[in-house]
């Protein structure tokens, strides 16, 4: 929620204070460079393809790192934040920062990646990267959203976040981004989405899909997936059961559709009980995800109690690149996960 500085809507025209302590976060948003897309690919060893790394820093900015497939670790936060483009030690006053615990999201539409976070000023969904622009009327009760575009659509991008509608009920919306001054519109069926829930959002190539948690009377949790078009939702089969009771899982997700390598999958990860990572993987038929029972990641891995997770695939190698902070680590790590 909002800094002392702005509860409330108060003095929105003045600076949050990032040098005080708001707890340990770690936002992580990890997508493909589209500029690197098939490099390396005819034996060029100085021609790789490399992953976009952006991360919240310990001021509430937000910094870049660039990494290669290849790579096997990610530059830790330093002193002086080596290794990452846009390390402000002391941000002025018009540095937007990122509300606390605020998630990172990043997407493609109109050729360029777009990062967004909730802005602490104001609290309002914001584009972090390349510039800094507040999107209109999209005003995040919680810090977890998502946003998704289709490749073949560049002009279209969707955010998805939780809000009150005029009778106080808490849905998922969807907002246009192609759209500045739309108004966000209901996800139908999303009321049942836990309040604060990780939400994730993709395209499918046909559809778009978000993916969030409920839980029932029973206290039991479940991992939805919910077709934004056509409204239909199901359980992710088990992937609630490793959830502890009262839990907001970390969720993740990457679709991956290649001709080449015959593939048009979608993996989804998540945090479960004592922070251990689950995934669960679907063939789209039909325009359809099936999903597989959740089950542990084949090296078991277990991540700290704040970090985020981003996931890029690499489609070369068949393995999925886990990117967030391990439950010894100190700093972001390059997991692989083998899509078998």
């Amino acid at each position: 929620m909002p800094c002392d500085t702005h509860a409330d809507g108060k003095n929105t025209n003045l600076p949050c204070q990032p040098e005080q302590p708001a707890g340990p976060m770690q936002a992580i948003s990890a997508i493909l460079n589209p500029d690197t897309v098939g490099r390396g690919k005819d034996g060029n060893s100085d021609g790789q393809e490399k992953v976009l790394i952006f991360q919240s820093l310990p001021n509430r900015t937000v910094g870049l790192d660039q990494v290669n497939f290849s790579d096997k670790s990610v530059n830790g936060q330093k002193d002086e934040g080596d290794g990452v483009v846009g390390y402000y030690k002391n941000p002025a006053s018009f540095v937007p920062t990122l509300r606390p615990h605020s998630k990172l999201v990043s997407t493609i539409f109109n050729e360029i990646v777009h990062v967004y976070g909730v802005n602490e000023q104001t609290g309002l969904i914001s584009l972090m990267s390349p510039v800094f622009s507040p999107v209109k009327n999209a005003y995040a009760l919680y810090n977890n959203f998502a946003a998704c575009s289709k490749a073949s659509d560049d002009g279209k991008g969707y955010l998805y976040f939780q809000m009150k509608d005029k009778k106080n009920r808490i849905y998922i919306w969807e907002k246009d981004l192609s759209d500045p001054d739309s108004e966000p519109t209901i996800v139908v069926k999303t009321e049942e989405a836990d309040e604060g829930t990780d939400i994730i959002a993709f395209h499918d190539g046909k559809n778009r899909w978000i993916v969030y948690q409920t839980t029932d009377a029973r206290d039991e949790c479940s991992i939805m997936l919910r077709c934004v078009d056509t409204k239909e939702g199901e359980e992710i089969p088990s992937m609630g059961g490793n959830i502890a009771n009262g839990k907001i899982a970390r969720i993740a997700a990457v679709h991956v559709s290649s001709e080449e390598e015959n593939v048009n999958k979608v993996f989804v990860y998540l945090t479960g009980k004592g922070n251990q990572l689950w995934r669960s993987e679907a063939t789209i038929t039909g325009g359809e995800p099936k999903f597989t029972p959740a089950r542990e990641l084949t090296k078991k891995t277990w991540v700290n109690d704040y970090t985020g997770l981003s996931v890029v695939a690499d489609p070369a190698t068949r393995t999925n690149l886990i990117f967030t902070i391990t439950e010894k680590g100190k700093s972001i790590s390059l997991n692989r996960d083998a899509w078998k």
